[in-house]
């Protein structure tokens, strides 16, 4: 090792250029050291699989602002925008048109192209949670 005992580990995209296999092996290595330094870690990576499989906080970036920074779990349960829903997960998540009403906690009604929003409603395009949100967004 380079450092004695390093704080953290900056990894930019360590495995990107290595097959399948050897990306796989050095993947469990990488695991190996960060848990043995105790070391806090930062990873680059475009391939969502490693981020989803190493990671225990996860930021998932778009345009170079981070959409949500969260754990994988949260990722996938409870995405915060359409764009996160759309990126994580294989296949990705269905969206699909909904109008939330005054009583914001209520049922969410779906609408086909066929039907208009209500009065006191609006069209968004959401993913459905089970979570009721207070936030504007």
């Amino acid at each position: 090792m380079i450092a004695p005992r390093p704080r953290v580990l900056l990894f930019n995209e360590p495995l990107s250029n290595l097959d399948t296999t050897l990306r796989v092996e050095r993947r469990t290595e990488l695991l190996r050291v960060h848990r043995a330094t105790g070391a806090a870690a930062i990873y680059v990576t475009h391939d969502q699989i490693e981020a989803m499989m190493m990671a225990t906080h996860v930021a998932v970036m778009n345009g170079g602002r981070i959409e949500q920074f969260d754990t994988p779990d949260r990722l996938l349960s409870d995405p915060a925008s359409a764009f996160v829903a759309r990126f994580i997960g294989t296949p990705p998540a269905n969206l699909i048109p909904v109008v939330r009403c005054a009583a914001r906690c209520g049922p969410a009604r779906v609408h086909g192209s066929r039907h208009g929003a209500g009065r006191g409603c609006e069209d968004q395009r959401r993913v459905l949670t089970p979570q009721c949100r207070r936030d504007p967004d």
